[in-house]
């Protein structure tokens, strides 16, 4: 199965805290499949830093809990402190599982696909890049189709690594 995983950060430094995801993350699951290039974007769903995001595909035949659990464990080996407050806030490493193949999974700790992937430019982006063509099981579009007729003005742009940091 292929594992879409994105991975966000907006604050300390970025493409380090990326970069050091994807190397925990390589020894969980083996080298990389696919990885799009870096984007920057605005926050979204709240006042924050400017953001930088990738995406990356691992193959695993992992249960969707367990891919999970391994995220949320190398987001904590990173630094990253989940706090109890409701909303979105700055963060050092955020990883989030996007797709398991085209699985439907739910649970009271994931939803698959991710609920939101739709919905946001900077997850859209990175994902017409690697897959434009890949259907979203629940709503039958493709990222290409998901990303032309999304609401979402959020500024997403190509990152160029090694500034701003």
């Amino acid at each position: 199965m292929e594992a879409f995983i994105l991975l966000g950060s907006n604050i300390g430094q970025r493409e380090r805290e990326i970069s050091n995801a994807i190397e925990l993350l390589t020894e969980q699951f083996g080298k990389p499949l696919k990885m799009s290039g870096i984007y920057a974007s605005t926050s979204w769903g709240f006042e924050g830093k400017e953001f930088l995001n990738q995406l990356v595909v691992f193959t695993t035949q992992l249960l969707p809990t367990k891919v999970l659990k391994i995220l949320l464990d190398t987001e904590t080996i990173l630094g990253r402190r989940r706090e109890p407050t409701p909303g979105y806030s700055d963060r050092s490493i955020d990883i989030d599982l996007l797709y398991l193949d085209s699985m439907i999974f739910e649970s009271p700790e994931l939803t698959l696909p991710h609920p939101r992937l739709h919905l946001r430019r900077f997850t859209l982006v990175p994902l017409n890049e690697v897959a434009p063509d890949m259907l979203h099981p629940r709503l039958l579009k493709t990222h290409q189709q998901l990303l032309s007729g999304l609401d979402d003005s959020t500024a997403v742009w190509p990152y160029k690594t090694g500034t701003n940091e």
